[in-house]
């Protein structure tokens, strides 16, 4: 099971106390990776999942540096998923050596993710931006990030990531970099449901976007907008996909969904229908859609199995977009009518579903 910085997972760790070397030829293999460097003072975090050891070694911080040989770093803690939990992770915060250089960004990168790295720092008063290019891997993903621009050269078989130093601090460098597994038969099996699970959740978004917008026409305001102080969130799961829907911390408030409807209705002064994401139990993406608000904005987000150039990518299969009145600032967030106005989103959205019939039912019997 692939695990995100984008999910509120929590993995049990315990410290590991300090042993003898690894031998030289030791090698510590990932499915997926977890990497922020701060350029402002060097600190770093690196959060390996899904791990294999070429041998049986007692991990220490010695062996993980060796093991990738990391020169550039100190390693100050080292963590290790608890034995017997389902999550295989390794956590390392570490502390460059030479942090004002591009070196140890540069080995953080070519040797996490045994590839070649480039770094350039671009300075042009006032902005100032970095660049990290790596060369693409079969089955290579970049996911969730903190880039202001993800571009892949797909004939030089490039990934290039550019990040915004400009801010004073600056964000610290930060990535999720996966590799994707080879396709399961349950997998190729679930394709064409997840075709037309895809349209029907883009069609639902498209829905509550449109609900939402007439809301604020007629009454100057997007819904439940000024009646909390926290972030507001509405959970819009049909009653068997409610158990899937983890809780949020005790500060943010939480409106049911027949809450969430009769504000709507009221607003609108009509009867609405509530559509839920076709798919019953969770595959690597909530099953659920979400609506908050805070302050003045409001965000509503749905999670795709298929990624798109108008999504953004947390991992495999598992491809949020969000619709929001506000500014758009990250990959897969949109101002509704741009998104509506999106060529590519109105391709995937108008494609021909296999069995529309079985999905207009499942919208009929939890509406």
């Amino acid at each position: 099971m692939n695990i995100r910085k984008a999910i509120c997972t929590t993995i049990i760790i315990i410290i590991i106390p300090l042993a003898a070397l690894a031998e030289s030829d030791f090698k510590i293999k990932f499915s997926e990776c977890f990497l922020k460097y701060d350029t402002m003072n060097g600190e770093t975090e690196i959060v390996l999942y899904n791990i294999h050891t070429s041998k049986k070694t007692k991990m220490t911080e010695e062996v993980f540096k060796n093991a990738f040989d990391l020169s550039e770093f100190e390693i100050n803690e080292l963590m290790v998923s608890e034995p017997g939990s389902k999550t295989t992770a390794i956590k390392v915060l570490a502390q460059a050596k030479n942090f004002m250089m591009n070196t140890p960004v540069q080995q953080l990168f070519s040797n996490m993710l045994d590839t070649d790295a480039k770094v350039d720092l671009q300075v042009t008063p006032p902005n100032m931006k970095i660049q990290v290019i790596i060369s693409k891997q079969k089955g290579m993903y970049v996911a969730g990030n903190n880039a202001v621009r993800v571009f892949e050269n797909t004939k030089e078989k490039l990934i290039l990531m550019e990040f915004d130093l400009s801010d004073s601090p600056s964000k610290p460098l930060e990535v999720v970099i996966g590799w994707e597994e080879e396709v399961t038969p349950v997998e190729k099996s679930d394709k064409d449901y997840q075709h037309d699970a895809d349209i029907f959740r883009l069609r639902h978004l498209k829905y509550y976007g449109s609900l939402i917008e007439e809301y604020r026409t007629k009454k100057g305001k997007y819904p439940l907008q000024g009646e909390s102080e926290a972030q507001h969130y509405v959970f819009i799961a049909a009653p068997h996909q409610q158990k899937y829907v983890q809780g949020v911390p005790e500060q943010f408030r939480v409106t049911d969904l027949e809450g969430f409807r009769s504000v709507l209705e009221k607003g609108l002064e009509r009867k609405v229908e509530l559509r839920f994401d076709p798919q019953k139990v969770p595959v690597s993406a909530p099953n659920f859609y979400i609506y908050m608000v805070e302050d003045d904005s409001y965000f509503f987000a749905v999670h795709l199995y298929t990624s798109s150039s108008f999504t953004n990518s947390l991992g495999k299969h598992y491809n949020k977009l969000e619709i929001t009145n506000d500014e758009p600032n990250r990959n897969g967030l949109w101002k509704y009518g741009d998104l509506i106005e999106n060529k590519d989103f109105q391709s995937a959205i108008n494609k021909k579903p296999h069995k529309e019939g079985f999905f207009l039912q499942l919208e009929e019997q939890y509406k």
